[in-house]
């Protein structure tokens, strides 16, 4: 044997490699016939609906027969029985009141405290903050900020040339622009073939037959049978749009209602259906199905989302204590109001009694006079190194603050909000059924049982 078969015979295993090449060509079949094998469960699983729903319709007309035999046997020998009386005819809703007029903008209090700010040496730039009146900080932590006395801390005529403005036309210019910023052939099927093939699949999941989807339904689904994710929507972050493969998502319309009675009709029975045109069908007999269906899906979720919101609001709570509470913040915003009324003197944003907090992002904006590099927010941190040296351990004492800081607060305000909505929806609906409204709604089958119960 030479030297070069001697390397790949002791390089090239081929009963290793042909042992390889058997065990993924296994694997790949396996993996076929499973798929084919969840076809064929979906399919059996879709037979076994049916079947169930057939018999259901069998157990109904024995039971129809049986009850009509009975009241022919039971009934008087008058052959024109008096006519159920109307339904009771609800009011219409009062009209809700006319909003408010609109508050009238730009009135001046002529009898507003004016702040003790001395006047500065020269035209200084604008700090352009969102101001609040003296009749705004009433009850807040501005009410008992004592800004004035700040002035004694600072060097006015340091800030009088390190904000020195060129021309009011220019301050003008800067304060504008800062504002400017699927069916078998013995079955009929009259809805839409995609919707249709969606609406099985949700069925095979579901794994109910449509009386005990209904008789679910009817009883708010006390024992549980409806999967919560079955009942859940597929939406974005606390939004209620984009429904999935869910229950939600099959509500029939009104022409998909129209269609099915039609073919109903037309059949004399429901029973010539395909699987999905009977569901919508049957849960069109359902009263005020979606509505019922919405209140069934905020309850099941509910706690759930309150349980998963609560951390967020109570690390929320827990900075707004810390930053109320907190001696150093108060030190430190009569600082910047105080600078800030200096820089105004005389302007239109002046005479300020607080701030809005947002206004804090704005200490960026007034850059020195002769650095471009350097802002307010620069010159208040120096003052603070320089004079007020204990207001550096501020962070320490707002720990609070920084950990709330991770949530985002449009998110956590719209789930609060969609929680809100959701029970107000609830109320709503349980005052509609208390008020009996949606009586004269219900059109059933006196050997209905489940009708009765409603």
């Amino acid at each position: 044997m030479s030297d070069v078969e001697e390397a790949f015979a002791s390089t090239i295993d081929m009963d290793e490699i042909l042992t390889r090449l058997h065990t993924h060509c296994d694997y790949e079949r396996l993996e076929s016939d499973m798929e084919r094998m969840k076809e064929e469960l979906d399919q059996e699983r879709v037979r076994a609906m049916e079947l169930d729903n057939r018999i259901a319709d069998l157990n109904d007309g024995r039971d129809s027969i049986s009850s009509r035999i009975s009241n022919i046997s039971s009934s008087p020998s008058d052959p024109c029985p008096s006519l159920s009386p109307l339904p009771p005819i609800c009011p219409p809703a009062t009209a809700p009141p006319p909003p408010p007029p609109p508050l009238v903008l730009g009135v001046i209090k002529s009898n507003e405290t004016q702040k003790r700010v001395p006047k500065p040496s020269g035209p200084l730039k604008s700090f352009n903050w969102i101001k609040l009146t003296e009749s705004k900080v009433k009850g807040t932590a501005w009410e008992f900020i004592e800004d004035e006395k700040m002035y004694k801390q600072l060097d006015l005529d340091d800030v009088a040339t390190t904000f020195a403005s060129s021309s009011q036309k220019e301050e003008d210019t800067d304060f504008y622009s800062t504002i400017s910023r699927r069916t078998r052939d013995t079955q009929v099927s009259v809805i839409d073939p995609r919707r249709y093939q969606n609406c099985t699949i949700m069925l095979s999941k579901l794994k109910l037959s449509h009386r005990e989807i209904r008789t679910a339904l009817l009883a708010m689904d006390d024992k549980g049978k409806l999967p919560k994710d079955m009942l859940e929507q597929v939406r974005g972050p606390y939004t209620y749009q984009n429904f999935g493969r869910t229950m939600l998502k099959f509500v029939p319309s009104k022409e998909e209602v129209t269609l099915l009675r039609s073919a109903v009709n037309r059949h004399s029975s429901p029973s010539v259906l395909a699987l999905a045109d009977r569901y919508l069908y049957e849960m069109a007999q359902i009263p005020r199905f979606e509505p019922r269906l919405r209140s069934l899906y905020i309850i099941r979720t509910f706690q759930e989302r309150f349980d998963c919101l609560t951390p967020h609001i109570q690390s929320v709570t827990k900075a707004s204590s810390a930053i109320s509470s907190s001696k150093k913040f108060k030190q430190l915003l009569a600082l910047v109001l105080a600078l800030g009324n200096h820089l105004n003197y005389g302007k239109r944003n002046g005479n300020a009694f607080g701030f809005d907090l947002t206004s804090l992002n704005r200490l960026s904006d007034v850059k020195f006079s002769h650095r471009s590099d350097r802002t307010l927010l620069h010159y208040v941190l120096q003052v603070v190194e320089n004079r007020l040296p204990e207001l550096g351990k501020l962070r320490r004492e707002l720990a609070a603050v920084y950990d709330a800081a991770r949530y985002n607060r449009n998110e956590v305000l719209a789930e609060i909000r969609s929680l809100e909505q959701g029970i107000t929806a609830v109320r709503s609906e349980l005052t509609f059924m208390k008020e009996g409204a949606y009586q004269e709604q219900i059109t059933q089958d006196p050997t209905d049982e489940e009708w009765k119960k409603v």
